[in-house]
């Protein structure tokens, strides 16, 4: 980006927080040194430390200058700018730059299609996709587009795939507009337990099983080659191990493993998954990073016979889905503990 050895303020690297830092490294992959240098050349040309649409594009421009960027730039910079204020901040670049310059082709899509939303409802269609597909090819100089490479097809496989891999708590497609459907990085310990206990988990039926889902596309995933244990009382002949999603498949199919039971475990996991991603966002550091980021909606002032209301605390949330590659850093902690409670099958709500 411009001239290094341009005139303007100097910025040091050592600006970036730690905190700042492990939250970049963990949503692009990139290492530290390659974070710092970006942001050295991001805050050149940017002392402000907002980019603007125009130096996006001229951006990409320079990083791909065989290509088109310009379509690409358009759905990336929206994707970005929430608030359509016209400026993205270095965390929203440093995403963007990551979405096409580190893996291949087939890596570029997943990020595609992990990332963007032009619709605005939290899901995206298999249209929408083949647009972002098509700018990605023009961005790259891609000119090979047909059979399997073309847009339209390798659009409909991506969604084809991901409706049947990925089920979401309630049974349907999991959504980031359906709040119940899915686990965020910093849901409560009770909002976990409410959501998994009315999950779609009917006994038997793997269709559309929300539980199975999650365990199938998020625990066993993180687990790598430990045992996911399912606790039953020692009337139902005690706990059951499995080292892969198909054998839990195939036992609850035989009605060996109780959705009372599953639940537990599921619950289990996800607590010890997401207790040190939340002790890590109570620290001031962090809170004062996610206030930043998402400062609170104001108010709205309501005038009432000369009477000032009582003011309430505003408080922001911030929904991250659980996939996200901050998970990646807990995965050690998922052993199930010795302690965990079976519930009895009277509970059951399905």
């Amino acid at each position: 980006m411009g001239n290094k050895h341009g005139g303007g303020k100097s910025f040091s690297s050592t600006e970036l927080t730690p905190a700042y830092i492990a939250i970049l490294k963990g949503n692009t992959k990139f290492s530290e040194s390659e974070i710092r240098q970006w942001y050295v050349r991001f805050r050149h040309d940017c002392p402000t430390g907002k980019l603007n649409r125009k130096k996006f594009v001229a951006l990409y421009k320079q990083l791909y200058p065989h290509g088109k960027p310009d379509n690409f730039c358009k759905y990336a910079f929206d994707t970005f700018d929430t608030n359509g204020d016209g400026f993205i901040d270095f965390q929203e670049f440093l995403i963007a730059i990551r979405s096409t310059n580190q893996g291949n082709l087939d890596d570029h899509l997943a990020f595609f299609f992990d990332m963007y939303d032009t619709s605005g409802d939290g899901q995206i269609d298999e249209k929408e996709l083949t647009k972002l597909i098509t700018a990605m090819y023009d961005l790259l100089g891609e000119v090979d587009r047909d059979y399997d490479k073309d847009p339209r097809k390798r659009a409909a496989d991506i969604i084809a795939k991901f409706d049947a891999d990925v089920a979401g708590l309630t049974g349907g497609k999991m959504s980031a507009s359906e709040e119940s459907s899915k686990i965020d990085l910093l849901d409560t310990t009770e909002n976990v337990e409410k959501k998994v206990r009315k999950a779609f988990c009917e006994p038997g039926n793997i269709d559309r099983n929300g539980v199975l889902g999650f365990c199938k596309s998020v625990i066993f995933p993180l687990l790598k080659n430990k045992d996911l244990v399912v606790k039953r009382s020692a009337e139902h002949d005690g706990p059951m191990s499995f080292s892969n999603y198909e054998q839990l498949e195939q036992s609850f199919l035989k009605h060996e493993i109780h959705p009372v039971d599953l639940k537990n475990a599921a619950t289990t996991y996800l607590e010890q998954l997401l207790e040190p991603i939340r002790k890590e966002f109570e620290t001031e550091e962090m809170q004062k990073l996610i206030f930043n980021a998402y400062p609170p909606s104001p108010a709205p002032v309501h005038e009432k016979k000369k009477k000032e209301s009582g003011k309430k605390e505003q408080r922001s949330t911030v929904s991250t889905p659980i996939t996200s590659e901050l998970a990646q850093n807990a995965n050690e902690n998922l052993v199930i503990k010795d302690d965990t409670n079976s519930t009895s099958k009277d509970d059951d709500p399905n």
